[in-house]
């Protein structure tokens, strides 16, 4: 188990470093962008400034390697209805940076105790033309295997999945999305535990996947 945890403190460490470093951004985004996406402008508009909001990629330790956990989102009268998603949400005038919101907003929905989460680094900012939101991807790291605890009033389920399985990339596939109007497009998206997950979310974990192969994840663990 010791060298597990070694194993464990080389990759986060290794992760932390590539974090910091050139991230690859729009060109690893771009790989799982929906067609839909490219109905707007990819920027947003000078006259109305995008709200700021944070997600939180949480690593943490499970049946003997690392996962993340993902949300699936009420049915609601919204963009993002249903959606699989990162826990996460809109800035609040009082928090003190993005890693603040991913935390407060990751403590509000599933239960995750702040103080007990260790920021590892950021990966690229990316606007979602459709909601008007800048959304900052914050990774941290929980020593410690969560129990999650979801707010009804804004999920409807929380499930994870391991490290190892997100990076396989045969995980990458085409499916049939139908839109909040009615219409239906082919994106890509990664399919875990039965759920899709598209759009934002998959774009952000498109890079994240490129940054942990540069951190050396399959030789590390």
């Amino acid at each position: 188990m010791q060298n597990l945890n070694n194993n464990f403190s080389a990759f986060l460490s290794a992760l932390k470093n590539n974090l910091l470093t050139s991230l690859p951004g729009q060109s690893a985004q771009e790989k799982l962008e929906p067609i839909s996406r490219k109905r707007f402008n990819p920027f947003p508009d000078p006259t109305k400034p995008p709200r700021e909001s944070a997600v939180l990629i949480l690593l943490f330790p499970e049946n003997g390697g690392l996962s993340t956990a993902f949300i699936k989102r009420n049915e609601y009268d919204g963009v993002h209805s249903g959606q699989v998603a990162f826990p996460g949400g809109k800035k609040e005038f009082s928090d003190e940076n993005h890693s603040f919101t991913a935390l407060r907003e990751a403590n509000e929905e599933i239960g995750i105790t702040p103080e007990d989460v260790i920021i590892i680094g950021n990966l690229s900012v990316i606007y979602i033309p459709p909601s008007n939101f800048n959304v900052q991807p914050v990774v941290g790291w929980l020593p410690y295997t969560p129990k999650f605890l979801i707010d009804p009033s804004e999920v409807s389920m929380v499930f994870s999945v391991p490290l190892k399985e997100i990076l396989m990339k045969e995980n990458i596939h085409k499916k049939t999305i139908t839109l909040r109007d009615g219409s239906n497009i082919e994106a890509p998206c990664y399919i875990f535990s039965n759920q899709v997950i598209w759009g934002a979310t998959s774009m952000i974990l498109s890079e994240f996947i490129e940054v942990a192969h540069l951190s050396d994840f399959d030789n590390l663990l």
